[in-house]
């Protein structure tokens, strides 16, 4: 099922299959991904309870072997609207018992309309007697360019800190040993393909707590809370760009595979909840 909300000068649409946004409208205008073949086939999933790849998709726990695709199952469940106000919808994930997850949990998933922008805010709760450990992360894919007159290369990323980038090699979607530095200037990434040609860029160690995506004509801004983590993404070719900001990673090649342990790892004690947010705001 499909719910919309419109404030101001915004609209959302958000579909209850991994409450996942699935337009965000600015003065009637899309500036969301919209899934046009043959490319990605999501708009902006919601990762849960793991972000990117587990090594070998298994993990370990209290001495059993569990399994977990890329990004967990929270974009591929279901949820339930709770509540629905002027200026906000509430999504709750429809908790089952997942064998490959044997945690007893609540997750959260709100978005709120300001003029500042959509807000997605996220929140987990343990419900259990045990450490409950989590990542999260947002995926959304902006289309870019976005004018018919622009290319690629129009566009470049400003970020809020002038500084220097670590990112992480990714081999198969697994942190390697290799980084390397990315130097901005004047604040500013320029975009081309070459940027993204060994997958995605994941950068951490940041100061920076927003970055844009910018160009001549375009401007729309992506702000955090705290995420420790920023993947950058687009497939080759293709009409779109991915910002996202995590709170958790993939595996390292040389991981032991214990979760506990999984590098980036949030862990909640008995009855504790977490909230995590991240803001967009269009701005031309």
């Amino acid at each position: 099922m499909i719910y919309s909300l419109s404030k101001d000068d915004y609209m959302i649409e958000v579909s209850s299959l991994g409450a996942e946004l699935a337009s965000l409208k600015k003065n009637n205008i899309n500036y969301l991904w919209s899934k046009t073949k043959p490319w990605w086939q999501r708009h902006a999933p919601v990762l849960f309870p793991i972000v990117g790849k587990l090594k070998n998709n298994i993990y370990f726990y209290d001495g059993k072997e569990y399994s977990l695709p890329q990004h967990g199952f929270a974009r591929d469940s279901e949820f339930e609207l709770i509540e629905k106000t002027d200026a906000s919808l509430l999504f709750r994930l429809i908790t089952f018992n997942n064998p490959n997850y044997p945690f007893e949990f609540d997750f959260f998933i709100k978005y709120s309309i300001a003029p500042s922008g959509i807000t997605t805010s996220y929140r987990v709760q343990n419900k259990g007697d045990d450490i409950l450990p989590f990542s999260v992360g947002a995926h959304p894919g902006f289309i870019c360019p976005f004018h018919a007159y622009e290319t690629l290369e129009n566009y470049y990323f400003e970020f809020d800190d002038d500084e220097s980038l670590k990112r992480t090699i990714l081999n198969e979607g697994l942190l390697t040993a290799h980084s390397l530095t990315i130097l901005l200037e004047n604040k500013k990434l320029p975009l081309s393909e070459m940027l993204f040609k060994d997958d995605a860029l994941v950068l951490s160690g940041f100061k920076s707590k927003w970055i844009a995506l910018k160009s001549e004509n375009y401007a729309l801004k992506v702000s955090w809370d705290n995420c420790t983590y920023l993947g950058l993404w687009k497939q080759p070719d293709a009409p779109f760009v991915c910002i996202e900001p995590w709170w958790g990673v993939a595996d390292s090649e040389t991981h032991n595979q214990e979760l506990i342990h999984k590098t980036g790892i949030n862990l909640l004690k008995p009855g504790e909840k977490k909230e995590f947010w991240f803001n967009i705001d269009i701005t031309d």
